[in-house]
């Protein structure tokens, strides 16, 4: 597959937290774009740090299992090759007793205004003590409640991330940013036929604009990397 293109005036933000007994690493990625002023690395660090310390609230709930730790973020700015970085670490381990299965996620869904064929942006948060889940289907009204409201404050105009002031950037929105649309088919090397995503010349970004929490416990196995 060819590179990504870049993408003007957004930041990949990635945060990476390490799951209990395993000592594999997960990561949330989010994506910010900005209306105004070219990023540089202190926009990085400042914004890896309000993103980090938005998530290290909801981490230091009683939702996750206390072998569950937060360890940093990096945000990376997309606009070329070369865009600057920047990175914040503050570690924080869950303040809950007890795990939950390793596959058991709350999951975050991500809407946009667009009206679109395909998965919507979500974004799963695993690690999860036990009191975490209400049932063997449901996670618990106080989980769902936390991290809707972590969410939500990732894109309001109130929030922590929206609001900040940058050196050199301003207008800061969460956006979903589309590499891909639809197939192109190919003939592999052995003669079969298949298809592969077809990487757009530009790609697409859209403003998220809310935030759900199903309470249907989430799963996604290929975070446990086994």
């Amino acid at each position: 597959m060819p590179p990504l293109p870049a993408v003007p005036s957004v930041a990949m933000v990635q945060s990476t937290y390490t799951l209990p007994d395993t000592n594999k690493s997960a990561f949330v990625k989010l994506h910010y774009k900005w209306d105004t002023g070219t990023a540089q690395g202190a926009d990085m660090v400042d914004l890896a740090t309000n993103v980090h310390n938005q998530w290290k609230t909801l981490f230091a709930t009683s939702n996750f299992s206390t072998a569950t730790q937060l360890v940093s973020t990096t945000a990376v700015d997309l606009s070329s090759s070369s865009g600057a970085t920047g990175q914040f670490t503050a570690t924080q381990n869950g303040g809950g007793s007890g795990e939950a299965d390793a596959s058991a996620c709350g999951l975050v869904v991500w809407h946009i205004a667009r009206r679109y064929r395909g998965s919507k942006a979500k974004s799963f948060l695993s690690g999860l003590a036990a009191g975490a889940l209400a049932n063997s289907t449901q996670i618990s009204t106080t989980w769902q409640g936390n991290l809707l409201s972590t969410a939500t404050g990732f894109l309001s105009g109130t929030g922590p991330i929206i609001t900040a002031t940058y050196p050199n950037i301003s207008g800061l929105h969460l956006v979903q940013v589309s590499y891909f649309s639809g197939f192109t088919n190919y003939t592999t090397s052995s003669g079969r036929e298949s298809s592969r995503p077809t990487l757009r010349s530009s790609p697409l970004v859209d403003i998220i604009t809310s935030a759900k929490v199903p309470f249907a416990i989430a799963s996604q196995r290929r975070r446990l990397k086994v």
